[in-house]
């Protein structure tokens, strides 16, 4: 099964200036020759697909066979109660309107991606999986140097994976916009020293880098396409060293020194090589507070999820507590067997049964709030392929747990067979019914704008006893908003 929907030639700078001027022309140029597959299309999925074509690759690749189903329609704002009822393909119900987004970008479903991985410069899984298939996938963008990212919403935490291969090359780790100075003087000599007109820009030079010489006058042997290593001089801020240019014409005048950076090689190891002894440096976001050993838990947590998959071909039910419990035993004897691994030294000494319990019960949920959060991390992270930015150094976690559940632990999470079941079992029943009789009053319905009002709309905010979401925005809708501001077209403007 293939559908097309075919690309524009080129692109349209008035569009995606905004993007332009945040990534430069040259990276856009890469980022519109990329080709992505994306396999699943719950929540999470659907906000990594939105957020990578609004981001204009040249084609976005997509997998989901599974059958709508009614809490579905809680974290993916694509789906309607016809595509439920009409017992549609994820994938089949969304590509319309995914397409929608931007036209530039041509939008297929594949059924047989596993032979076409080669195919495609970033594959993206965003549902837990058999491991086999899993590392089978890693393995071959792996040995061809295309990006693979593993990532996944499970109800209140959340972790991604990135490998880049064996060779990838960052050519900007920061984005930094590069800055260009006049030159006020070159000395020559076995040193060589330049001095750097500041007056006219609030940038400065490094302590030491290279740079690109341009429109030198006289000097014209350093208007090469070389760049040059400077180190500065510690006795007088306005000027650097630049070597031995002894043997150069005399300068004249003028001339323009670029910062330059050279590309950076990076080397990253397979998941299956990095799933039992990760680099401690992943990264970690907790928002109550920074507890030790907490990504060693979530990651080992993780595994054990991966473990009770590839046995029993499915995350445990939401609420189950039997399941929960079966889980939560095998990471208390993981602990004991892998302490003796670096990594897992730091796993905390006394272990806190109802977080982790907790974890487990809701890891088949998609909280459209982390979805979002993590749909928009993702999308990043895939387009870091361009060269722009340094990837992750692997795994990256977060865990939102303290901030929606710790008070909620008497909860009635009797699901409704609804579009709010997956939330009805992190909340409960109560919690929600406030959330559906709460007015919202929303000022600004840009780019951050659209995110808050897709959310609530999730979240069923405002649904019962006449209430409303009000939202001011009087700003008319231009061209360039519409690669963020998602819920606009361009029949808009």
């Amino acid at each position: 099964m293939l559908k097309n929907i075919e690309p524009k030639d080129s692109i349209d700078h008035d569009k995606w200036s905004r993007q332009i001027r945040a990534y430069g022309i040259e990276i856009t140029k890469i980022l519109s020759n990329l080709k992505l597959l994306i396999i699943g299309l719950r929540g999470f999925g659907l906000e990594v697909a939105k957020n990578i074509l609004l981001s204009n690759p040249n084609q976005v690749t997509i997998f989901d066979n599974e059958i709508c189903k009614i809490n579905d329609l809680g974290s993916n704002y694509f789906l309607t109660d016809n595509d439920v009822l009409n017992r549609k393909r994820r994938d089949e119900a969304c590509i319309k309107k995914l397409s929608e987004l931007n036209p530039s970008t041509k939008i297929i479903i594949e059924d047989d991606y596993l032979s076409k991985i080669k195919e495609f410069d970033v594959v993206i899984i965003t549902e837990i999986m058999n491991s086999n298939i899993i590392h089978k996938i890693n393995k071959i963008c792996h040995e061809n140097n295309k990006g693979f990212i593993y990532a996944s919403s499970l109800g209140l935490m959340g972790f991604a994976f990135s490998d880049f291969g064996s060779n990838h090359k960052i050519l900007d780790k920061t984005g930094r916009e590069k800055g260009k100075f006049l030159i006020s003087n070159i000395i020559k000599g076995e040193k060589g020293k330049i001095t750097i007109d500041f007056s006219q820009t609030n940038k400065r030079l490094k302590q030491k880098g290279y740079l690109l010489f341009k429109q030198v006058e006289g000097m014209v042997e350093l208007n090469s396409s070389e760049p040059r290593f400077y180190e500065a001089n510690p006795n007088n801020s306005n000027e650097f060293f630049i070597g031995d240019i002894s043997n150069f014409s005399e300068y004249t005048g003028g001339g323009i020194a670029e910062e330059f950076s050279y590309p950076t090689e990076m080397e990253y190891k397979t998941l299956e090589e990095n799933l039992m002894n990760p680099i401690d440096k992943m990264m970690k976001i907790d928002y109550s507070e920074n507890k030790k050993g907490r990504k060693q838990l979530l990651h080992t947590i993780l595994i054990n999820l991966l473990n009770y998959y590839d046995e029993y071909g499915k995350l445990p039910e939401i609420n189950n507590e039997k399941e929960a419990e079966l889980i939560y035993n095998k990471i208390i004897k993981f602990k004991e067997k892998y302490r003796g691994i670096e990594f897992f030294n730091s796993f905390p000494e006394k272990v806190d049964k109802d977080l982790i319990i907790n974890l487990i019960k809701f890891s088949k949920a998609q909280h459209p709030s982390l979805c979002s959060f993590l749909g928009g991390f993702v999308a990043q992270e895939a387009i870091k392929k361009t060269g722009l930015y340094c990837p992750l150094n692997q795994f990256f976690w977060i865990d939102i747990y303290e901030e929606t559940f710790i008070n909620l632990k008497n909860a009635d999470r009797t699901i409704l067979n609804s579009r709010y079941d997956d939330l009805i079992s992190i909340y409960g029943r109560e919690f929600m019914e406030k959330l559906h009789t709460t007015n919202i009053f929303l000022v600004g319905a840009g780019a951050i704008g659209c995110e808050y009002l897709k959310l609530l709309a999730l979240m069923g905010v405002a649904t019962k006893n006449n209430c409303t979401v009000t939202v001011t925005d009087n700003d008319c809708i231009e061209n360039s908003n519409l690669n963020r501001q998602f819920l606009f077209k361009k029949e808009h403007i």
